[in-house]
Parts: structure tokens; C-alpha cells; sequence
């Protein structure tokens, strides 16, 4: 057998290897583990801080509920003004929000935002252009769970539409939640 033959035979082999490899998904060592869905216990519902923010070109506003039953509104109303006022809240609803971010696997998803997918366009001279949905003056939506060291935040935008489940709930419970809104003194 010549050399060039063997060199054929021998990159066959690997080519066929390499195929199997990917195809199987690698290198069958141990069964996966299954994910963690947020940090192991035990913790005290003290160490659980739990913010949300909505904003827009034009300001925004956070809302903070801590495991203690203290909260804080803060609001930037455009032009360099600022609104903030601290609240109190149940420590029951920091319980309820945050069984629901374990319950729906908030802890396991993407670090960065949620949006419209991406679309691709071949070019004549076969180049691929990514291209991407920008809302300028779209509105967008964080949720960011802190639990003692550990923090873990996920973000979208409007319309949400492909948005996980679990960041539209907590969002609307942010919202529903009966948070006093401060008087101007008269």
C-alpha cells in the first residue's frame, strides 16, 4: 500500500469518527446532571432581593422588594428629575415571586435580553448578513433576583412577544403589587 493511499484511508477513518462524534453529541463519560434552577438552600428570605425595572427612551422606573418586607420605587421622569420613596410589602409575596422563579427555571435562562429573532440574508455573492430588530424607542423590561451573593438577571423588550413565560409573570406581578404611591404635600 502506498503512502497516499494510507493517508487516505487514514483521514476516511477520522472524517467517519468525527461525523459519529458530532452526531452523537460527543463523548458519552457520565449521564448530564441535571441544571440547578437557582442556588441550593438553605438561605433566609432576609438574603432575597428581588427588582424590577421598566423603562424607555424617556426614563424609567425600578421597583425593589427585599425578603425583609422593605421596598423602593425609584422613577427617572426625563430631564434629569428623579422620584424615589420607600414602602413596605409582605415578605409572603418576596416568598410567592421567588418560589415562582425556582418553579419556572428563571435562574436557568439566557443572561442577556429576550427579543425579536435575528434574520439572516444570503447575498448574491453567497456572504450572509445578519440582521437584527432594533425598536428605538421601544420600551424594555428587567427582572434581576439577588440571594445573598448570588445574582442572576434577564431582560426584554416590547412587545415581549418572545419573551419567556416566567419574565412576562413576574413582571405583571411587579405590577399588580399594591405598592402606595407617595402624596405631594400640599
Amino acid at each position: 500500500m502506498t503512502r497516499r493511499k494510507a493517508e487516505l484511508r487514514l483521514r476516511t477513518a477520522l472524517a467517519t469518527f468525527s461525523l459519529v462524534l458530532f452526531a452523537s453529541g460527543g463523548l458519552a463519560t457520565e449521564p448530564d446532571r441535571p441544571v440547578e434552577s437557582g442556588p441550593i438552600g438553605p438561605y433566609s428570605l432576609a438574603d432575597v432581593t428581588i427588582e424590577y425595572t421598566e423603562g424607555g427612551p424617556y426614563g424609567g422606573t425600578t421597583t425593589t422588594i427585599r425578603g425583609d418586607g422593605t421596598g423602593t420605587r425609584g422613577s427617572q421622569l426625563g430631564f434629569g428629575r428623579e422620584e424615589r420613596y420607600t414602602f413596605s410589602v409582605e415578605p409572603k409575596r418576596v416568598f410567592e415571586l421567588l418560589d415562582l422563579c425556582y418553579r419556572k427555571r428563571f435562574f436557568e435562562l439566557r443572561d442577556h435580553g429576550y427579543g425579536p429573532p435575528n434574520q439572516l440574508r444570503l447575498r448574491p455573492d453567497g456572504t450572509i448578513d445578519v440582521m437584527a430588530t432594533i425598536i428605538a424607542d421601544g420600551g424594555w423590561r428587567t427582572i434581576k433576583v439577588t440571594i445573598g451573593s448570588y445574582s442572576k438577571a434577564a431582560s426584554y423588550g416590547d412587545p415581549g412577544d418572545d419573551a419567556p413565560a416566567v419574565l412576562r409573570e413576574l413582571a405583571r406581578r411587579f405590577r399588580e403589587l399594591p405598592i402606595p404611591i407617595p402624596t405631594a404635600p400640599k
